[in-house]
């Protein structure tokens, strides 16, 4: 059914009332492209510019220090909770902490575009066009990445899917405020990456699988990693829904309806016109 804006607003509030409790019951903090998106929506909806300001903070103290001066990025960054200073960085879900976990790396992409979206800070730009280099520079021949940008063709690592769903759609968003050839550019990128979605991993017998993109992964454990093994080269929620978002960006239009539902309509449109 239809959620009504109150119903929305109040949702918000929980989140982001969630998100201060964490923040301060946390001996370290992590930063993440979602809980600026929650701020930035919440802080909207109630004209709250307290939050406004705590997604402003938020952006600058992630891109200081999520981002390294090669442009690859930490999965995690810690804080010292008494003095608020930096500590460390670290992976979980990267193959090492050095590594470049390919779906943070993604979130790098979309992060920064969304962080221009609400700033429009010049500096943002550039630190997109670092991030989005190091990404592509590091991809196998079908554009789609191994779960870390540690590995290449020839390895015999799983993929994450969902990574190239979400740098796509962090592409999209950047290049609305570009200048047209160059936003032509990452329009172009993030088009390449959907086609070889589409074509080689999108869901193509429904009778098999209850989602829309194959070869998605969450957690890979490895030698040098602190995670649990599982939800390694399946479907997942977020790749698809990142999927879904970067092809009705592409599109530029709402969500068609049909005989199968909106998303298999639109997955199915990818796969024969894209």
């Amino acid at each position: 059914g239809i959620i009504r804006r109150s119903e929305y607003v109040k949702i918000l509030e929980e989140a982001v009332s969630y998100i201060g409790y964490a923040v301060s019951q946390a001996k370290t903090g992590r930063y993440s492209v979602e809980t600026r998106q929650l701020l930035y929506a919440e802080s909207l909806m109630r004209m709250n510019h307290t939050n406004t300001g705590n997604a402003q903070a938020h952006i600058r103290t992630a891109l200081a220090n999520v981002i390294r001066p090669d442009f690859s990025t930490w999965h995690t960054f810690f804080f010292n909770r008494e003095t608020g200073e930096p500590d460390h960085g670290a992976t979980c879900q990267g193959y090492r902490d050095g590594s470049a976990w390919a779906r943070g790396q993604a979130w790098g992409i979309y992060g920064t575009a969304i962080g221009y979206r609400y700033t429009r800070e010049p500096s943002y730009v550039n630190l997109f066009k670092g991030v989005t280099d190091y990404f592509f520079r590091r991809l196998p021949k079908d554009l789609v990445p191994f779960w870390d940008l540690e590995f290449g063709d020839g390895d015999e690592e799983p993929r994450d899917s969902s990574a190239a769903s979400i740098a796509a759609c962090g592409l999209l968003e950047m290049a609305r405020y570009m200048e047209p050839g160059e936003g032509a550019g990452y329009t172009g990128m993030a088009r390449r990456l959907m086609k070889s979605l589409a074509v080689n991993y999108a869901v193509k017998d429904y009778s098999k699988s209850n989602g829309l993109v194959l070869h998605s992964t969450y957690s890979n454990h490895s030698p040098y990693n602190t995670c649990s093994h599982y939800g390694v080269d399946e479907c997942n929620l977020w790749g698809d829904y990142f999927y879904m978002e970067a092809l009705t960006r592409y599109a530029g239009t709402g969500i068609p309806t049909g005989k199968y539902g909106a998303a298999r309509e639109v997955n199915e449109m990818a796969q024969i016109g894209m």
